[in-house]
């Protein structure tokens, strides 16, 4: 494993190398970083792909500069670092904000993209279905500083995970809410990466996409709502769209071999 910054843009930018073979780079969501994802996940993609982890600016190990944040930035930040890895083409993964990137990556740099896979992500909140009104509050309660830690970590908890999988998996809730403590961005990164979310709007452009693409979303998230991935799927010409029954916002940790067997069947 590596685990390296290197010079992209304006920033130095965190990474870490799993594994060998085609590259699969994984973007996280909104105040998220490397750690967010699941271990056992990189450790089975790593054991199929060259799994690229990078932090978003503001985030993680990566370099938080001063002005604005926009999805456009953090997708030319994604390729930036994938040239200098001397990485001509790769899957791309995106989770939620990851989703933003990831789409913006496609739409700017196409022939970098060889696969597009979007989880629990939307095209821009004007093209999309709303979530309710108190995950919205919540959001913004973190940007501006309202919350504690203990409360973050309780919204993170209750928006990842429904609260029949908290009941019966207290060991997996509690990786998560030692993961969320260490993974925890000041309000104003948060804010200034949430402002970029609500300035993104890929749906004029989705139709022109030509990659692979994979859409994957939770039944039981609340935010974004599984109605979005339809709008995604339909979208995206030959796009494909798999839900998954028992998950909320995280899908691979409910659902782990459901999510690997239509990743892979999807990748492979």
């Amino acid at each position: 494993m590596t685990m390296p910054r290197i010079q992209v843009n304006d920033i130095a930018i965190y990474y870490e190398l799993h594994g060998m073979g085609f590259p699969l780079l994984l973007i996280a969501g909104l105040g998220a970083d490397h750690t967010s994802w699941d271990d056992n996940l990189i450790r089975e993609l790593a054991s199929n792909f060259q799994t690229i982890l990078i932090d978003n600016r503001g985030a993680g190990g990566t370099d938080n500069p001063e002005g604005s944040f926009t999805i456009n930035y953090f997708a030319a930040d994604a390729a930036s670092l994938l040239n200098k890895l001397g990485i001509s083409r790769a899957y791309v993964l995106g989770h939620s904000m990851g989703g933003y990137i990831a789409q913006q990556l496609a739409i700017d740099h196409p022939e970098m993209v060889a696969k597009l896979i979007l989880c629990s992500t939307t095209c821009g909140a004007k093209h999309s279905i709303a979530g309710p009104e108190h995950a919205t509050q919540g959001v913004l309660d973190r940007a501006y500083g309202r919350l504690t830690d203990d409360q973050i970590i309780e919204m993170r908890v209750k928006h990842n995970f429904t609260e029949e999988f908290q009941r019966a998996n207290p060991d997996a809730i509690q990786r998560f809410r030692r993961m969320a403590a260490k993974n925890m961005v000041p309000p104003e990164v948060y804010g200034r990466q949430l402002k970029a979310m609500v300035e993104f709007d890929s749906f004029p452009y989705l139709q022109n996409l030509r990659m692979p693409t994979l859409v994957l979303h939770g039944k039981k998230d609340t935010s974004p709502l599984p109605e979005n991935a339809e709008i995604l799927a339909k979208n995206i010409p030959g796009a494909k769209l798999a839900y998954f029954n028992e998950s909320a916002h995280a899908l691979y940790t409910p659902e782990p071999e459901d999510f690997i067997k239509i990743l892979l069947d999807f990748l492979l």
